[in-house]
């Protein structure tokens, strides 16, 4: 059971085995992911809308970064990464095609549909401030958090 059967990804359990098999962070990263709004698209278009924003986000995530590390959905909303060896991963490449994916993706949506929208943040491991990986997460969720506030924020901008 260490497989999301909705996404397809790594779960939570694979995620917790796998980090507590890490033994030397160095040259690790972990990058955080996070759907905006998916509990206004539950509300507003069904749970099965929901699921399709899960899966396609999922897929997104995953098409980009399968080939540096592993990809879990460690909760409803919530998914991560975790790179073996951070320096080579091209992150800033990485996500700017995440976001050019959903503005592809939101462009052709059809009347029904939701738009997609990622929050995204990521650390290296740093000896001076992780003692561990969920250190290194933690500093990753509050990038990705920041982030979150900057995708609502335009968008709400755009609204206007």
């Amino acid at each position: 059971a260490i497989t999301d059967s909705l996404t397809g990804l790594y779960n939570r359990n694979a995620y917790q085995i796998d980090t507590k098999k890490i033994e030397e962070l160095t040259g690790f990263m972990i990058l955080t992911f996070d759907l905006n709004d998916l509990k206004i698209c539950n509300d507003t278009k069904g749970h099965t809308q929901g699921d399709l924003y899960i899966i396609t986000a999922a897929k997104m995530i995953e098409r980009l970064l399968a080939p540096y590390g592993r990809c879990y959905r460690i909760g409803g909303d919530e998914f991560c990464s975790i790179v073996r060896n951070g320096a080579t991963c091209p992150v800033d490449d990485l996500l700017l095609k995440l976001e050019m994916e959903q503005v592809k993706y939101n462009a052709n949506l059809d009347p029904d549909g939701y738009p997609i929208r990622i929050a995204a943040g990521y650390a290296m491991y740093d000896a001076e401030m992780d003692a561990d990986i969920e250190e290194m997460r933690s500093r990753a969720d509050t990038n990705m958090y920041q982030n979150k506030k900057q995708i609502k924020k335009s968008y709400q901008e755009a609204l206007i």
